[in-house]
C-alpha cells in the first residue's frame, strides 16, 4: 500500500499528523507527506517527504495557488492507494482532484471552523466530504456548521490518559485558577485579574508563552499589584502535570462570539477530566455541553463578583465529578480507537 497525507503547514506546528503517520508507518505501509515549508526548516518524518516551496516575497494567494499546483501534481503522479488530506482548507482546494482521481479513496481531517459561511466554500466542502470514504473532526459541535457526512472523532488527547486517573482533591485553603496554555484572551484576563483581586478567597496562576504581544496578559498581571495573582511564564511539557496538581480549577473562558471558541474542545476538557480538576467555561460552548455541570460558565466582562463560582466549586460531589469524568475518558479511549480502526481498514484498502 502506497499512503499520503497532505498538510497544509509545517510539521512541528500541525501535531494532528501524529495519529495518521503513526498508524501508516507501522503498519509497513509506504507513507508520503506532501506539505509547504513555510518556515524554511528542515524536519524529520517517519516516510517520504514531498516538500513545497513556500515563497515569503508572495502574498498568501501566489502561495495557495503554488501548493495546489504542486501537490495536485504529486497526486498524479505517484498513484496513491490512499490519501488523508489533514484539515479543510488544502482539502477544499484540492476537491477537483480528489474528485476525479480518489473518489472513496481519500479521508478529510477537520479541526477548526474556516470558511463554512462562504457559500461557494461550503458548496466544495460538500463536495469534498460527499466523496470522501469519511471525515474526522476533533469536536461533536463541528457537525453544526459542516455538511451531513460519515465522520469519527479524534480527541486532541495523549495515550498517556488510559493509564490510571486521578481523583478529586478539594482546595485546601485558596482556590487556585489556573490559566494552562497558549496565553491569549487578554479582553477576558482582564476583568477574571479584577474580580480575583477584589476576592481573597482566590488565587489566579498564569503559565505559557503569551501569543498576542499586542495585548500582554503579563503586564496586566503586574499591573494588578496582588501576590495572588501570578504570571509564570513558558513551561516545558514535563512540567504540565506538576503544574495541573497545584491547580484547582482550570480556565478556559473564551467567549463565544465567534465560531472557533465556541465548538471547538480546549485541551483543557481532557486535562480537566483526567487531573480531576474543574473548568472555567464560556456559556454556550462546546466545552461548556461537553464538561457539564464540572464546568462553571463564568462571564468575567458581567460579573460583578465570585461569590457563585465560590459556592458552586465547594458543592462539587468528588465521587460523581470522578465517575463522570472517568466516564467520559473511556468515551474518549472509544472513539478514538473506532477512529484509528478506521484509518487502518483505509490503509489495508
Amino acid at each position: 500500500m502506497k499512503v499520503a497525507l497532505v498538510a497544509f503547514n509545517n510539521i512541528f506546528i500541525s501535531p494532528y499528523i501524529n495519529p495518521y503517520a503513526d498508524l501508516v508507518c507501522s503498519s509497513g505501509a509506504e507513507c508520503h507527506l506532501i506539505y509547504p515549508d513555510r518556515l524554511g526548516i528542515d524536519e524529520e518524518f517517519c516516510g517520504t517527504k514531498h516538500v513545497v516551496k513556500w515563497n515569503k516575497a508572495k502574498n498568501k494567494a501566489f502561495n495557495f495557488i503554488s501548493f495546489v499546483r504542486e501537490a495536485g501534481r504529486i497526486l498524479k503522479k505517484e498513484k496513491f492507494d490512499f490519501v488523508f488530506v489533514l484539515t479543510t482548507f488544502p482539502a477544499v482546494l484540492l476537491s477537483g482532484v480528489l474528485a476525479k482521481r480518489y473518489k472513496g479513496r481519500y479521508a478529510v481531517d477537520i479541526r477548526d471552523y474556516t470558511y463554512e459561511g462562504n457559500k461557494l466554500f461550503y458548496h466544495f466542502e460538500k463536495k469534498t466530504i460527499k466523496n470522501a470514504r469519511f471525515a474526522v473532526i476533533s469536536s461533536p459541535g463541528f457537525k453544526n456548521f459542516l455538511p451531513e457526512g460519515n465522520y469519527y472523532m479524534c480527541h486532541n488527547v495523549s495515550k498517556a490518559y488510559k493509564a490510571p486517573m486521578h481523583g478529586f482533591e478539594r482546595a485546601n485553603g485558596k482556590i487556585i485558577i489556573g490559566y494552562v496554555g497558549a496565553v491569549a484572551y487578554a479582553d477576558y484576563v482582564r476583568p477574571t485579574i479584577d474580580l480575583v483581586k477584589a476576592d481573597d478567597r482566590f488565587e489566579f496562576h498564569v503559565y505559557g508563552r503569551e501569543t498576542n504581544p499586542a495585548e500582554p496578559v503579563k503586564q496586566h498581571v503586574e499591573a494588578s499589584g496582588c501576590d495572588r495573582i501570578k504570571y509564570f511564564g513558558a513551561y516545558k511539557p514535563q512540567e504540565k502535570a506538576e503544574i495541573l496538581a497545584k491547580t484547582d480549577v482550570l480556565f478556559n473562558v473564551y467567549g463565544n462570539d465567534r465560531m472557533l471558541v465556541k465548538y471547538a474542545l480546549s485541551n483543557k476538557l481532557y486535562d480537566g477530566f483526567y487531573f480531576k480538576k474543574p473548568i472555567l467555561v464560556s456559556a454556550g460552548t462546546a466545552m461548556a455541553e461537553e464538561a457539564g455541570e464540572y464546568s462553571f460558565a463564568l462571564d468575567p466582562k458581567t460579573a460583578t463578583d465570585l461569590n457563585a463560582l465560590h459556592d458552586w466549586y465547594m458543592a462539587i460531589d468528588g465521587e460523581a465529578f470522578n465517575k463522570y469524568a472517568n466516564d467520559y475518558l473511556d468515551k474518549v479511549n472509544t472513539e478514538n480507537a473506532l477512529f484509528e480502526q478506521a484509518v487502518i481498514d483505509a490503509i489495508n484498502g
